[in-house]
């Protein structure tokens, strides 16, 4: 079964109130613990996604590498500065 659109949204709402706790906490910030937590629901959660419209890893390897390029622009120029 598929996830459905309802709990992708659920799980959106979950990351970002783990990124809010996360910001918010500087000592988790610092933490393994928050470290993981953070990663494991950012990587569920785009695995579900990609489960639910079959973004094979074709698909996912080009948007990765367009991800980081654009990454780049955006906010590596403004540490350079």
């Amino acid at each position: 079964m598929k996830p459905t659109m309802e709990q992708i949204m659920k799980d959106i709402n979950s990351l970002q109130e783990t990124v809010k706790a996360y910001d918010a906490a500087e000592k988790q910030r610092e933490s393994d613990e928050g470290k993981r937590i953070l990663s494991d629901r950012l990587a569920y959660l785009t695995y579900e996604i990609r489960r639910k419209y079959k973004l094979t890893s074709g698909y996912f390897f080009v948007a990765e590498c367009a991800a980081q390029k654009k990454y780049e622009k955006e906010y590596e120029k403004e540490e350079q500065l």
